[in-house]
Order: structure tokens, then C-alpha cells, then sequence
């Protein structure tokens, strides 16, 4: 499936730095990505008038992307979507549905291509086939010595999280989302002090 247009909804992880969690509503279905929590311990995001979601997405497993899966239940209990190394440290009970660490699967029949974050175990982007692509980072680094990193095929609209110290700027996040090689014509980057959309010419 090849859907043209999504919805994509800030829930949390926009501005001041908090748990990550976005709705993607797109060819009739509702995904969620990640659920995190924190920092501060505690600081979940607010999911109680979201309804049902189809699926949640969990691009790595740290606890500001994974923390808040106790929220599940408010949520249906959907599948959970995730690589296999980030599955297995979940909690007992969830449903674990397995994307590859690095080439194609689907969620619920919507095509995604995975790579390598460069930030954590098992962690991946994930550009989605809808329209000319949508790229969700959860966080990345280019550079790390640590985790491979795996540069994401061009898209037209990008969700970048780059990871690394709070004195990132705006022109930082610009660099950043050109080493994702994103055409972008929408640009969602976050942590930033206040939300910001940007456009980039293709």
C-alpha cells in the first residue's frame, strides 16, 4: 500500500525535551510512534482523549521512546512494532510484530523501509510509503563510534530528532537533516525551544 497523504500529530517530544510520542493517521489506520516517558521520571504524554490506535511504532528502546507503555490498555493494547532486540526487552504480554533493522517490512499493510539510527541497540528510522515519503528518526547520530548508522532514502517530509548536547541549534538541525538526505518540503525538528515547522527547498 502506497497511500498519498497522512496526518501526523504532535502528542508530546516537540519543544522543551519529553517523552517522544506522534500519531500518524494515514490510509484509514492509526499509528502510533513511540511512547515515552520522562525526563523527569513521571512525565508521561497526555493519551486519554486519543482513542484506539491501530499500532504503536517504536523506533529504539530507550526509556523517553518506550517508557510509557503502561498506557497501552488506554490506548486498545495494539501491536507493538519494533526490531527484534527492541522487542525482547519489553515487558511479557505486549504483542511484538518484528521490523528488520535494516531493509523493508510493513505496518498493517503500509510499506516502511528501515535503517540504522546511529544512537541505540536496535534502533531505527523509518521512512514510510505515503506520498514522497515520510521520515520518522526517532533520534539519530551520524556520528557515532559506537552504532552503525545508515544514511535514509530521500522524503518530502521528515520528522528529525538528532541526538546530542542541548546546545543543538536550529542550523544544527539543518545540517542534521541534510545528512538524512532528505528533498524535504516539510521539516519537523525537535528539541527545539519552541515548536518549529521549516520548510527546505528540494
Amino acid at each position: 500500500m502506497h497511500p498519498e497523504t497522512a496526518l501526523l500529530h504532535v502528542i508530546s517530544g516537540v519543544g522543551a525535551k519529553g517523552p517522544a510520542c506522534f500519531l500518524l493517521e494515514v490510509a484509514g489506520k492509526r499509528l502510533m510512534l513511540d511512547l515515552g516517558e520522562g525526563p523527569p521520571p513521571g512525565l508521561f504524554p497526555k493519551v486519554d482523549d486519543i482513542g484506539p490506535i491501530d499500532a504503536l511504532v517504536l523506533s529504539h528502546g530507550h526509556r523517553d521512546h518506550v517508557g510509557g507503555l503502561s498506557l497501552l490498555p488506554k490506548l486498545g493494547n495494539p501491536p507493538v512494532y519494533a526490531t527484534e532486540i527492541v522487542l525482547r526487552a519489553l515487558p511479557k504480554g505486549i504483542t511484538g510484530r518484528p521490523l528488520p533493522v535494516r531493509g523493508c517490512g510493513d505496518v498493517l499493510g503500509i510499506a516502511v523501509e528501515t535503517g540504522r539510527n546511529g544512537h541505540a541497540p536496535g534502533g531505527i528510522w523509518l521512512s514510510f510509503a505515503i506520498g514522497d515519503g515520510l521520515l520518522y528518526t526517532g533520534d539519530f547520530s551520524a556520528e557515532s563510534m559506537l552504532y552503525a548508522y545508515d544514511p535514509p532514502p530521500p522524503a518530502s517530509t521528515a520528522r528529525v530528532a538528532r541526538s546530542g548536547p542541548k546546545s543543538s541549534t536550529l542550523s544544527m538541525a539543518r545540517r542534521s537533516a541534510s545528512r538524512v538526505r532528505a528533498r524535504l518540503t516539510r521539516l519537523l525538528m525537535v528539541p527545539t525551544a519552541q515548536p518549529q515547522i521549516a520548510a527546505a527547498s528540494s
